[in-house]
């Protein structure tokens, strides 16, 4: 949640109340109270850890509290130096030595509802002079992130949720207020991150956004509220609520791979009705933002000035300074942008949408780091969601005639940029952030998407570029699983080979189907894959690898197969056939040999015993017996 840090300025607009002159002893002495105050608290502290008997009571802390509400009531018509002589003293007294071994966590675990009231009240004044407001107000809150730090979720963010139902925009003279409660709404969900998420589902964020974003007379929310609005929904709520986009997508566009179900519903509305309350929030902020001129291309633009400050001002003026949307942000604007257009029966609020420029050549040359980076974190399920809408999006929209991935092609840089780290992305790196998400990412749904993702970006390269990523994916890929799937990719790209052979001329024929295919993949998928020993270790260890074990063989049977008229493999040649038999299926044949004998002395010692075998036995040690006979 790093990205995200709410714009201090947004909270100050230049339009200063008077405010009451207040004497510098005055302000002194309240600054000794709570200096008092904390070091009666303390005291209390450590008498109280030094001594479980110690017979006083903590009226100390309820004291203190008093006398802070007190003090921070009275100093909402200071000056605001005076409040930020205040605000600083509470910090050092709270915050001091990081709150170890002292009062202040209990203290702020205790009377937070009190001390996130006190600061409220700063937070929503605007006292002259415009400097001091500015800091007391950075100052406060840095003190309320380090309490709402200490308490717990759900009792705070209730809290902020009873304040922002007391949201009026009809009151121009309260729009400031309305500014500053929101944007503590937005501080507590920066200081809690997932934690506040958590516990709101999608109709409680319409809720909350709905008196926020729906004027009640004539009066309009400022722009920095508009701005700051924008990056709430969208780098908090939007960004970490699951949709199901991508699903929802393959559902509409790619109906061969979907199986029917009668009691599934149809597609388009499960993701319809889910998204519905979400999208209504989604809506209502778009239409604010879009008074204020903030469209797709001003949000790109933004990010890379952030990076090179040699980049074109092409955003309005005031965009800079108060939107802080992150990378992640405005890809799922993006996302939600391709759900409108593509997947959403309804047109009805089409207008409300930002101007995107949802063209798959520009998406892809200047978001690819943006799309990426919404994959760093295979837990993050509605993050890797957008991703992949985006990229089967692109992958739907790439003319693979007349465009073909050259080995060059996958170092080469794009402009997209990444949030922190490496910024420089290629599709060598995209592919392998797809492949490690497809391997262990939990969701069964986004696993088979990224599949498809990777078979796909595999069809659009030259052979040299198939081969390559093949190559690396069956020897160098950390994950087992891949391993499996790779062989299956292969067996595509074979199979595609041989249909166009004979539409090829001999100088022309694809390396999938010749003696380089043997020469390449063989070694990687067959050798060294049988263990001999026969404990009960190397019997799970087979089990483990039994997927593999069938998708070899499933391979190697099909190219016999396939390949059997004209040899153009060398599948069949002697040596390679005495090769195949020495170095995996004799192998492979022992050691189910193995497990069926193993199976076998189990049944007999629970036919002796009494023992009943259970189902999962009956599974695991029948598959061997059925392998018995491969050779």
């Amino acid at each position: 949640m790093h990205h995200f840090q709410t714009s201090i300025d947004s909270l100050t607009i230049t339009t200063i109340k008077p405010s009451c002159s207040t004497d510098k002893d005055t302000i002194s002495g309240y600054c000794d109270a709570i200096v008092a105050g904390a070091d009666s608290c303390n005291a209390y502290y450590h008498a109280r850890s030094n001594n479980d008997s110690y017979s006083a009571h903590n009226e100390v802390y309820t004291s203190f509290a008093v006398t802070l509400e007190d003090m921070f009531t009275k100093a909402t018509t200071f000056d605001s130096c005076s409040q930020l002589a205040l605000v600083q003293t509470l910090q050092q007294t709270l915050c001091q030595h990081g709150n170890k071994d002292n009062f202040a966590e209990a203290f702020m675990k205790r009377y937070d509802a009190t001390l996130q009231e006190i600061l409220t009240q700063l937070l929503e004044t605007r006292n002259a002079p415009l400097e001091s407001s500015k800091h007391m107000k950075q100052v406060a809150f840095e003190l309320l992130s380090v309490i709402l730090g200490v308490c717990r979720p759900f009792e705070s963010s209730s809290w902020v949720t009873e304040r922002l139902y007391n949201l009026d925009w009809s009151e121009s003279l309260n729009e400031q207020a309305s500014v500053n409660s929101t944007m503590i709404f937005v501080s507590t969900i920066e200081s809690y991150g997932k934690s506040v998420l958590e516990n709101l589902d999608p109709t409680l964020v319409e809720e909350y956004t709905a008196s926020l974003t729906t004027p009640c007379g004539d009066t309009s929310p400022p722009h920095s509220f508009s701005t700051d609005l924008l990056v709430l929904v969208f780098d908090k709520f939007v960004l970490n609520t699951d949709l199901g986009l991508s699903h929802a997508y393959c559902e509409l566009f790619h109906s061969t791979y979907t199986v029917n179900n009668p009691h599934r519903a149809k597609v388009g509305s499960s993701a319809s009705t889910a998204s519905s309350e979400i999208m209504d929030c989604i809506y209502r902020c778009l239409a604010l933002t879009k008074q204020n001129g903030v469209t797709f291309d001003n949000l790109i633009a933004l990010k890379q000035r952030q990076h090179d400050p040699r980049a074109i001002h092409t955003s309005p003026g005031n965009l800079s300074r108060s939107l802080t949307i992150s990378s992640d942000g405005i890809m799922s604007i993006l996302a939600l942008s391709i759900h409108e257009r593509y997947l959403n029966d309804s047109s009805a609020h089409s207008h409300y949408l930002l101007s995107v420029l949802i063209e798959p050549a520009w998406i892809g040359r200047r978001c690819l780091g943006m799309i990426m980076n919404l994959m760093k974190n295979p837990q993050e399920i509605p993050k890797i969601d957008k991703a992949m809408l985006v990229l089967l999006y692109l992958a739907d929209n790439v003319d693979d005639i007349n465009f073909k991935v050259t080995l060059d092609m996958l170092d080469q840089e794009f402009e997209g940029l990444m949030d922190g780290g490496d910024q420089n992305m290629t599709l060598a790196k995209a592919f392998q952030i797809m492949t490690s998400i497809t391997s262990m990412v939990d969701d069964s749904k986004l696993r088979f998407l990224g599949h498809q993702l990777i078979a796909r970006f595999i069809q659009l390269g030259n052979d040299d570029t198939r081969l390559f990523i093949l190559t690396e994916l069956l020897g160098n890929c950390p994950f087992p699983t891949m391993h499996t799937a790779a062989i299956g990719l292969l067996k595509n790209q074979v199979d595609h080979a041989f249909r166009l052979l004979p539409h090829t001329s001999p100088n022309d024929r694809s390396v999938f189907c010749t003696k380089i295919l043997l020469d390449s993949f063989f070694p990687m998928i067959f050798k060294n894959q049988i263990d001999k020993a026969t404990t009960e270790d190397e019997h799970t260890s087979f089990w483990d690898k039994y997927s593999y074990h069938m998708q070899a063989l499933n391979f190697y049977y099909y190219l016999m197969m396939r390949d059997k008229s004209e040899n153009n493999t060398g599948v069949w040649d002697e040596g390679q056939v005495k090769w195949m038999r020495d170095t995996y299926l004799v192998p492979l044949e022992e050691l189910c040999t193995a497990l069926y004998g193993t199976y076998q002395q189990k049944q007999v010692h629970r036919g002796s015993t009494g023992d009943s075998t259970s189902e999962n036995d009956d599974q695991v040690y029948a598959i061997p017996v059925k392998q018995h006979v491969l050779v």
